[in-house]
């Protein structure tokens, strides 16, 4: 059973997520809208990086 806080924390995550995914952005990524980087991912080469929306990088990624 999915609890009221399992769904909060579910949220909570997400903005995590498209906050990173920002950051990506005014590091010089090119990324489409709700894009989302999960945590401990590392993209080497920002401004080399081109996706499309609704696309996320699941934790502990590495981009090369």
């Amino acid at each position: 059973m999915i609890t009221w806080l399992d769904r909060q924390l579910s949220r909570l995550e997400r903005k995590r997520q498209l906050l990173r995914g920002r950051i990506a952005h005014w590091r010089g990524a090119r990324v489409g809208a709700r894009f989302g980087v999960g945590y401990g991912v590392c993209i080497k080469y920002p401004s080399c990086l081109k996706v499309g929306d609704d696309v996320s990088i699941e934790d502990h990624s590495l981009l090369h």
